[in-house]
């Protein structure tokens, strides 16, 4: 008996049991979400908590986010660090929380 297989080709694709498939975010979807970060600190900028601590976590934020390959742990740490100079600016932590959702599906 003679097999033959030809290319096999898929966007998702699971071979075996128990497979998992991880999708990772668009960079066009981190972009926006830290654009909208962006904007919610300038707006909120006289309302934070420390606004020194802010600008070296969203400068890191910005960084990584830009980066071929952004690195979940530096990006975690930075928007911890940024959501605790901000304080409790309602606007600012929302948009932090919308790029920490991103982060979490990196890999």
């Amino acid at each position: 008996m003679d097999v033959r297989i030809g290319s096999i080709n898929g966007g998702h694709t699971v071979i075996g049991d128990h497979g998992r498939i991880t999708v990772h975010p668009a960079p066009a979807a981190l972009d926006t979400a830290v654009a909208a970060l962006v904007a919610a600190l300038r707006q909120h900028r006289d309302e934070l908590a420390d606004p020194d601590a802010v600008r070296a976590a969203v400068a890191t934020v910005r960084e990584e986010a830009k980066a071929p390959r952004p690195n979940r742990e530096r990006l975690s740490a930075a928007l911890r660090d940024l959501a605790a100079g901000a304080g409790g600016v309602t606007a600012v932590a929302d948009a932090t929380q919308a790029v920490a959702a991103l982060v979490q599906n990196l890999s």
